[in-house]
Order: structure tokens, then C-alpha cells, then sequence
């Protein structure tokens, strides 16, 4: 750890006085990530991240290094700013396809995939010219993407009312699917909506079986995971089946989007009885089950 923080400095913190060279890292805004960190501190998370690649003896790395502890000073409170050192994690450079430095990439919030950060290839290296290109990018500083619990008949009404389609998921229960299960559940969901956030769709989740009434009107038969569209407009509906994987929820709902999707007929003249409920707490069941992973999340 002191090697990989030395090494963090020599580009953070640039050739500052010796008795200062313990404390640059620690006294910059900026985050030093590792790969066994690198998805729950940055892809799991509901922040907005900058994110660095950079190498120790790259000469433009440490030219940018006060100009990138200027960006997370500017940016912070707004996204996170971090740095890795792909010199000692060349595998998470590969994943990433980083072939120079340094190299910036920005990542949505619970991006899941590398291929979904988006790369800065400005050729403004300093604080000023990042942090322009990350605001007319109309990229950073937007709230994390929600799906929101239906807890009663409003939340549910509100969320999808005014939208083209309302997108309805229903999730295992605790006592199948722990609080880690139902998160990732949760999380590619959120992944899969951030793309959707500029189109009319409402967004909201349900725990299996505490809103039969609904489950029955949109034939989800006791299978969990399982989501639904709804357009009550046109008065069409489809059911998802397959992998909960952000590659087949998205190409699920992009071909409804184009109007290719599978769809059968709804009735929306009457809402179907509504439950009100606790919303959930986060937190496994009292009787918690096996810390296992995701054991129903792969199938339909």
C-alpha cells in the first residue's frame, strides 16, 4: 500500500517538499482506486465518477496531475474524481482499452460495464477544459437514476401516469433473494433506466407477491424475477423473459421502444387493488438467508 501510494503521489502530488510527500494523497480530493475495490467504490455506487488511468513515469501524466487536483476540488459535492495506476493494474487498464496516458474516462452512476464509460478526448488537459467538457456534455451532476418501491396506490399512480410506458418489476423475496441479490437486481435496473431517463418512462418495483392483485392483471404467474411494460394509451403490455442482465433488459426495452417488442393487450379502466405497505429498509430478512449470489437472478 505505501508503494502504491507513493506511486500515486509521484503523479498527484508532482515534486512538492519531502515533509509533505506522506500527505498529498490524503490531503487531495482526489481517490486512489484499486480492482479489488474498483466495482463496489465506483460501479456499484450512486456517484458520478472521473476516473484517471495513469502511469507513474508518464511525463503529460504529471503535467496534468495539479490541474486534476483542481477538478475534484471544483467538482466535488458533484461527482467523484479518482486515479489508477495502470502500470500496477494493467488488467483493469485492458478491460478499459487504455492504450495511452493518461487517460480519462467518465462513469455514470452504476455503470456496469467498461464499454459504458465514456471517454474524455479533449484536447484541454487542464482543470478548467475538463470540467467544461464534462458540463456541455450534459453529462455530470445529474441526480442517480430512480426506481421507486410501490408502497401504495399513489406512489404507483404518480410514477406512471403522465408516461408513455411504465416499467413494473417484481422481485424475489428475501427469503430467495438476500438484500446483496436484490440490490444487484436493483442496480442493473437503475444501470438499464439512466439510458432512459430522457424518454417518458415511469420506473417502479414491487417484492414478489405483496401486490397480487397487480401480479395477477399482468400475468406474472409466480415468476420472479419478472418485469413488465405497460402503455395503458395504447393499452398494450410486455413481459420479459430471459437473463436480468443490463444487456437483455436493455435490448428488451429498446425493440418496445422501436415498437418490435412482443406485446398482448391490457385493460388500464380499472387499477387493480393496491397495497399499502413499509417500504423496505434495505436490510435482509429477519430470517436471513445464505449469503449466497444471485441463485434465481440468471433465469425467467
Amino acid at each position: 500500500m505505501a508503494e502504491v501510494k507513493r506511486q500515486i503521489k509521484d503523479v498527484i502530488g508532482g515534486e512538492g517538499p519531502a515533509e509533505s510527500d506522506d500527505s498529498i494523497c490524503m490531503d487531495s480530493d482526489v481517490i486512489e482506486l484499486q480492482p479489488n475495490d474498483f466495482k463496489e467504490q465506483v460501479l456499484d455506487s450512486q456517484d458520478t465518477w472521473l476516473v484517471e488511468f495513469y502511469t507513474p513515469w508518464c511525463p503529460h501524466c504529471k503535467n496534468l496531475a495539479p490541474e486534476w487536483i483542481k477538478v475534484a476540488k471544483e467538482l466535488k459535492g458533484k461527482l467523484k474524481v479518482g486515479a489508477v495506476d495502470a502500470s500496477a493494474h494493467s488488467e483493469l487498464a485492458a478491460e478499459y482499452k487504455v492504450n495511452g496516458y493518461p487517460t480519462i474516462f467518465y462513469i455514470p452512476a452504476q455503470t456496469e460495464h467498461a464499454a459504458d464509460a465514456i471517454e474524455y478526448k479533449g484536447s484541454k488537459r487542464t482543470a478548467a477544459g475538463i470540467i467544461e467538457w464534462v458540463n456541455t456534455q450534459d453529462l455530470a451532476v445529474v441526480p442517480a437514476f430512480k426506481i421507486v418501491e410501490i408502497t401504495n396506490e399513489d406512489v404507483l399512480f404518480n410514477a406512471c401516469v403522465n408516461e408513455d410506458w411504465c416499467m413494473l418489476a417484481f422481485l424475489p423475496t428475501l427469503k430467495d433473494c438476500n438484500a446483496q441479490c436484490r440490490n444487484h437486481m436493483l442496480n442493473v435496473l437503475r444501470g438499464v433506466g439512466h439510458k432512459y431517463k430522457q424518454q417518458r418512462w415511469g420506473w417502479v418495483w414491487s417484492e414478489a407477491t405483496a401486490q397480487m392483485p397487480l401480479e395477477n392483471g399482468l400475468r406474472i404467474n409466480y415468476k420472479y424475477p419478472s418485469l413488465a411494460v405497460v402503455n395503458c394509451m395504447k393499452m398494450k403490455m410486455g413481459l420479459f423473459k430471459g437473463p436480468l442482465t443490463t444487456a437483455a433488459v436493455d435490448e428488451f426495452l429498446a425493440n418496445i421502444a422501436k415498437g418490435r417488442g412482443k406485446l398482448t393487450t391490457v385493460s388500464c379502466d380499472e387499477l387493480p387493488s393496491i397495497a399499502s405497505i413499509e417500504p423496505w429498509d434495505g436490510k435482509n430478512s429477519k430470517k436471513e438467508p445464505p449469503a449466497a449470489t444471485h441463485p434465481i437472478s440468471d433465469e425467467l
